[in-house]
Protein backbone atom coordinates (compact mmCIF):
# COMPACT_ATOMS: atom_id res chain seq x y z
CA UNK A 1 0.00 0.00 0.00
CA UNK A 2 1.60 3.36 -1.02
CA UNK A 3 0.31 6.55 0.80
CA UNK A 4 0.75 10.09 -0.12
CA UNK A 5 2.62 12.20 2.42
CA UNK A 6 2.65 15.29 0.05
CA UNK A 7 0.80 17.52 2.70
CA UNK A 8 2.29 16.23 5.71
CA UNK A 9 5.93 17.03 3.79
CA UNK A 10 4.50 20.65 2.86
CA UNK A 11 4.16 21.08 6.89
CA UNK A 12 7.59 20.06 7.40
CA UNK A 13 8.48 22.46 5.42
CA UNK A 14 6.65 25.01 6.87
CA UNK A 15 7.94 24.71 10.47
CA UNK A 16 11.10 26.67 11.84
CA UNK A 17 13.03 23.40 11.88
CA UNK A 18 14.18 20.41 9.24
CA UNK A 19 12.86 17.18 9.84
CA UNK A 20 16.15 16.03 10.74
CA UNK A 21 15.95 18.54 13.28
CA UNK A 22 12.29 17.77 14.27
CA UNK A 23 13.40 13.45 14.32
CA UNK A 24 16.44 14.52 16.75
CA UNK A 25 14.56 15.97 18.82
CA UNK A 26 11.60 13.57 19.14
CA UNK A 27 15.15 10.95 19.86
CA UNK A 28 16.08 13.35 22.56
CA UNK A 29 12.61 13.80 24.10
CA UNK A 30 12.82 9.70 23.87
CA UNK A 31 16.03 9.52 26.10
CA UNK A 32 14.28 12.31 28.26
CA UNK A 33 11.07 9.77 29.04
CA UNK A 34 13.25 7.12 29.58
CA UNK A 35 15.57 8.64 31.95
CA UNK A 36 12.68 9.86 34.11
CA UNK A 37 11.17 6.61 34.03
CA UNK A 38 10.37 4.93 37.77
CA UNK A 39 8.45 2.36 39.24
CA UNK A 40 5.55 4.06 40.21
CA UNK A 41 5.59 6.04 36.20
CA UNK A 42 6.27 3.53 34.20
CA UNK A 43 2.73 3.02 32.62
CA UNK A 44 2.87 6.66 31.55
CA UNK A 45 6.17 6.35 30.47
CA UNK A 46 6.31 3.59 28.13
CA UNK A 47 2.74 5.21 26.62
CA UNK A 48 4.85 8.43 26.27
CA UNK A 49 8.22 6.53 24.41
CA UNK A 50 5.64 4.75 22.66
CA UNK A 51 3.65 7.76 20.59
CA UNK A 52 7.25 9.26 20.45
CA UNK A 53 8.23 6.22 18.58
CA UNK A 54 5.90 6.63 16.16
CA UNK A 55 6.18 9.92 15.69
CA UNK A 56 9.97 9.75 14.66
CA UNK A 57 9.11 6.57 12.61
CA UNK A 58 6.67 8.73 10.73
CA UNK A 59 9.11 11.10 10.16
CA UNK A 60 11.69 9.20 8.55
CA UNK A 61 9.46 7.67 6.23
CA UNK A 62 7.85 10.66 4.93
CA UNK A 63 11.71 12.58 5.05
CA UNK A 64 12.39 12.58 1.07
CA UNK A 65 15.52 10.26 0.71
CA UNK A 66 18.03 11.02 -1.17
CA UNK A 67 19.23 9.19 -4.36
CA UNK A 68 22.53 6.78 -3.33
Amino acid sequence: MSYDFTEASDFLNEIEASPEELYAEIVDAMATVSALETKRNRKLADSVWHTLLTCADFIERITPKEAV
